[in-house]
């Protein structure tokens, strides 16, 4: 009797240590997890970051191509127009020819000043400045920042702020302005309000 309460004392004994062995595989194996999954959310934050920062270029080459093109067209009617009248002109006198082509000149001149101060300009015509609310907000007088979603009123103090600031590269065009409440307007600096909104989790 003896003999067997020593041998299940033993079996117990031994039975309780490869249990514990169990217990700290499994556990060791539960951290190895946790490493894993960190690092799993460590490459998928990176890859987000990656994605925003790919579609802020995407953005701003399709306002620059939208831009050139539509230069280009213009430039290309304007040219069509242009020659056609010179011609004419011509076959009149040479004197007049010479008066035609100065014009032509001055009013390449002008095309290429507007299209400078298109691309450098931060302020906002009051058609411009109505065709951007209308886009966020249609003809509704209430609105509301794209930054912060706080309510804004079209009657009132706002800000048409674009997107990808000048500094990098944005264009001050109506696919690039938001309606913005002046905090956000003043406090963005050159960040994306993409980013800033998507870090606030608007």
């Amino acid at each position: 009797m003896h003999l067997l309460e020593n041998y299940m004392d033993v079996c117990s004994k031994t039975a309780m240590r490869d249990l514990q062995d169990q217990i700290a595989i499994l556990q060791s194996n539960l951290l190895e997890s946790r490493r894993i999954r960190q690092g799993l959310e460590r490459t998928i934050s990176f890859l987000e970051m990656q994605t925003l920062s790919a579609k802020r270029a995407t953005i701003v080459a399709e306002q620059r191509l939208s831009v050139a093109v539509d230069a280009g067209r213009f430039l290309k009617e304007y040219l069509l127009i242009q020659g056609d009248e010179i011609e004419e002109k011509t076959r009149e006198n040479a004197h007049l020819r010479q008066q035609v082509e100065e014009k032509t000149i001055q009013t390449k001149e002008d095309f290429i000043n507007y299209m400078n101060t298109l691309l450098q300009t931060d302020k906002c015509s009051r058609a411009l400045t109505k065709l951007v609310w209308e886009k966020a907000h249609g003809k509704k007088e209430q609105g509301s920042c794209f930054v912060c979603d706080h309510g804004i009123e079209f009657s009132k103090a706002w800000h048409c702020s674009q997107v990808v600031a000048k500094a990098k590269g944005g264009l001050h065009v109506l696919e690039n302005l938001v309606t913005c409440c002046e905090k956000c307007h003043e406090g963005r600096g050159d960040e994306d309000l993409f980013a800033i909104s998507t870090s606030r989790g608007i």
